[in-house]
Protein backbone atom coordinates (compact mmCIF):
# COMPACT_ATOMS: atom_id res chain seq x y z
CA UNK A 1 0.00 0.00 0.00
CA UNK A 2 1.29 3.39 -1.32
CA UNK A 3 1.22 6.16 1.64
CA UNK A 4 2.18 8.84 -1.03
CA UNK A 5 -1.27 7.97 -3.19
CA UNK A 6 -4.66 8.90 -2.10
CA UNK A 7 -6.66 5.65 -2.00
CA UNK A 8 -10.36 5.88 -3.07
CA UNK A 9 -12.36 5.21 0.27
CA UNK A 10 -16.09 3.70 -0.07
CA UNK A 11 -18.87 5.85 0.68
CA UNK A 12 -19.83 3.47 3.57
CA UNK A 13 -16.59 3.00 5.35
CA UNK A 14 -15.47 6.75 5.89
CA UNK A 15 -15.28 6.49 9.54
CA UNK A 16 -13.02 2.95 9.43
CA UNK A 17 -10.42 4.35 7.02
CA UNK A 18 -10.01 7.35 9.17
CA UNK A 19 -10.09 5.15 12.73
CA UNK A 20 -6.98 3.15 10.54
CA UNK A 21 -5.48 6.06 9.29
CA UNK A 22 -5.39 7.02 13.07
CA UNK A 23 -4.24 3.78 14.73
CA UNK A 24 -1.82 3.21 12.48
CA UNK A 25 1.06 5.16 14.14
CA UNK A 26 -0.32 3.39 17.15
CA UNK A 27 -0.42 -0.22 15.53
CA UNK A 28 3.57 0.69 14.41
CA UNK A 29 4.40 1.50 17.73
CA UNK A 30 2.99 -1.36 19.73
CA UNK A 31 4.87 -3.84 16.67
CA UNK A 32 8.19 -2.58 17.60
CA UNK A 33 7.74 -3.27 21.23
CA UNK A 34 6.59 -6.41 20.81
CA UNK A 35 9.74 -6.77 18.43
CA UNK A 36 11.68 -5.90 21.07
CA UNK A 37 10.30 -7.91 24.10
CA UNK A 38 10.03 -11.24 22.58
CA UNK A 39 13.24 -10.73 19.94
CA UNK A 40 11.11 -11.33 16.87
Amino acid sequence: MSLSTPLPVSPSLPDSHLTFLRLQPFLITSMHLFSGIFDV
